[in-house]
């Protein structure tokens, strides 16, 4: 059962670096001794976007397990649209290792995949359920025909924020499904429960296997979102701070569990991920040190909203300057440096995704006071409107 973490747990917190020595030491054990049995296995790299190493995730596949239930139960013909090749991987590989789905068709695309060639394939396949990442499945809409998208009866999403106006947004374009996400971490697996049918938007249960607690909350029970779970079946983590800024909802739910937890936003220790873009403190703060004749500091917030009917990323940069100075054009110039400097994918810049409409362009702000000073600057962070 999923609660709360107890009184008597360890009162030391996990940061990634920790996590990621636990996980990359369960990878080495791995290979230095490879145990031979049936049970597939995925090996997942993170994307090491924060400057850090990456993490070699390791993922045991078996069917019947929880996520595999969660995700593929009664599905017969699944799309899936990630835009990372290792999560389109590990999901055809948990629909593949249930035995009675041998058989059954699967489509697995990615962003490359969304040209006018793509509606015939989804004409074939008629898929009952569709996964992947929120903004993928709205992209993916133009290209459904109408007899199509009447056979998507289930929208199963995760890795990015689903808030009121995005699942509005999904229903609209898939009338027939039901719509379920799930909280993820890839270092540690699920985080939630698949979302439950009596709650709203962004509030989840934990899953089976987790405790939360919710960290020095402020006056509304806002706070860090520590995380207590089991990886690879056997070993512990206790109190990871996963960057998310969540709260406990009081009262028991109409399903019965007695611990329900709201996401709030990403802390921005690392990374954003919205609007189709991967937004990395560490070129922020790259491209922060290119306008260092500009400013001193900076904080940066990111949102997103609909815009005729697609989801569109916003940017806010507040800056702060030591002197106190104010000159002229200061805000536009910082904006023309970071439309033209900071990356929003491996390759496209900010100017790039406003260009294509993905983004409204950036809007720069000047303080007069400095940023508080806290135990981990919080410079990059997502709101959830």
């Amino acid at each position: 059962m999923s609660h709360t973490s107890p009184a008597e747990t360890s009162p030391h917190i996990l940061e990634r670096e920790d996590v990621a020595r636990m996980v990359n030491a369960i990878f080495d054990d791995f290979l230095f001794a490879p145990p031979h049995d049936d049970i597939t296995r995925i090996i997942r790299m993170t994307s090491g976007t924060t400057g850090r190493e990456p993490m070699m995730v390791l993922r045991e596949l078996q069917d019947g397990s929880a996520n595999q239930v969660a995700w593929f139960t009664d599905v017969e013909r699944p799309l899936v649209c990630f835009s990372q090749l290792q999560l389109r991987s590990i999901y055809v590989s948990y629909f593949r290792v249930d035995r009675t789905k041998q058989g059954s068709p699967i489509l697995a695309i990615d962003s490359a995949d969304l040209t006018d060639d793509i509606a015939p394939l989804l004409a074939d396949l008629a898929p009952d359920q569709l996964m992947g990442f929120p903004h993928m499945a709205l992209r993916l809409a133009d290209y459904f025909s109408e007899s199509a998208v009447s056979t998507v009866r289930a929208l199963r999403m995760t890795g990015e924020p689903l808030d009121e106006s995005l699942h509005a947004m999904l229903a609209k374009r898939f009338p027939a499904a039901t719509i379920r996400s799930q909280y993820i971490m890839a270092e540690i697996a699920s985080i939630s429960a698949m979302t439950c049918a009596y709650l709203p938007v962004r509030r989840f249960h934990p899953a089976d296997h987790v405790r939360i607690e919710i960290f020095e909350p402020d006056e509304t029970g806002a706070g860090d979102l520590l995380v207590s779970t089991v990886i690879h079946q056997r070993v512990p983590v206790s109190r990871y701070r996963v960057g998310d800024v969540a709260r406990l909802v009081d009262g028991v739910c109409r399903c019965g569990e007695k611990t329900t937890f709201e996401l709030l936003g990403r802390r921005g220790y690392d990374f954003v991920k919205i609007a189709g873009a991967l937004l990395v403190r560490d070129d922020f703060d790259r491209v922060a040190g290119l306008c260092a004749d500009l400013f001193d500091d900076y904080r940066a917030e990111v949102r997103e909203v609909e815009q005729n009917g697609t989801l569109c990323g916003i940017l806010s940069l507040r800056i702060y300057r030591d002197d106190g100075r104010h000159p002229a054009g200061l805000e536009d110039e910082v904006a023309a440096r970071y439309s033209r400097e900071l990356f929003l994918s491996g390759t496209q810049t900010l100017d790039e995704f406003v260009t294509k409409g993905l983004f409204m362009p950036i809007a720069v702000s000047v303080v007069t006071e400095p940023f508080p000073s806290k135990h981990k600057n919080v410079k990059l962070s997502f709101r959830s409107e």
